[in-house]
């Protein structure tokens, strides 16, 4: 079945996902994202974590780079671009995005290290890709307006989500 994932973020009015956003399996970790990448902080304004549901049908897996200080490790971006024919010299994250989908992958799959621990993160190429686990509707901004946007702008709403995530 779909896999649970989710996305921290900051973003003021944060409704619905464009470009190719990035979840986690890990719900921590997203935390640490909407947090401003520092574990155990107060909330910043409008920091949360939505929760997702994704069925990657043809992932391209990022190969790993090499691990660097303090044991990160990310993605490598000059075998990813070699992969797709693409020149290293000339290219940024955003033109193997671009192929990747060109190419027919769903998702990227990212094999990386950071202060969570090693873990795979997925980033969403296709629109529609990615569900909302409670309304089974697209989370991406090329349809109709969010659900859970729309429960999430009212107090009522942040704590019926709250009750939800909470039950036993």
């Amino acid at each position: 079945g779909p896999m649970r994932v989710y996305h921290g973020t900051d973003a003021p009015s944060f409704d619905k996902f464009s470009g190719h956003p990035w979840f986690t399996p890990d719900s921590r970790f997203a935390d640490f994202y909407a947090n401003g990448k520092e574990f155990g902080s107060d909330y910043r304004d409008g920091a949360r974590v939505i929760a997702g549901e994704i069925s990657p049908k043809n992932p391209y897996m990022v190969p790993r780079g090499m691990e660097i200080d303090g044991g990160y490790a990310l993605s490598d971006l000059d075998e990813a671009a070699r992969h797709f024919g693409l020149n290293p010299e000339r290219v940024d994250w955003p033109d193997i995005e671009n192929a990747a989908k060109a190419s027919g992958h769903d998702f990227m799959v990212h094999d990386i290290n950071d202060p969570g621990g090693r873990q795979l993160q997925y980033q969403a190429l296709a629109e529609g890709s990615v569900r909302s686990p409670y309304t089974g509707e697209t989370l991406f901004s090329d349809t109709r307006p969010s659900l859970l946007g729309s429960a999430l702008a009212s107090e009522q709403g942040k704590e019926d989500w709250i009750n939800y995530l909470l039950r036993p």
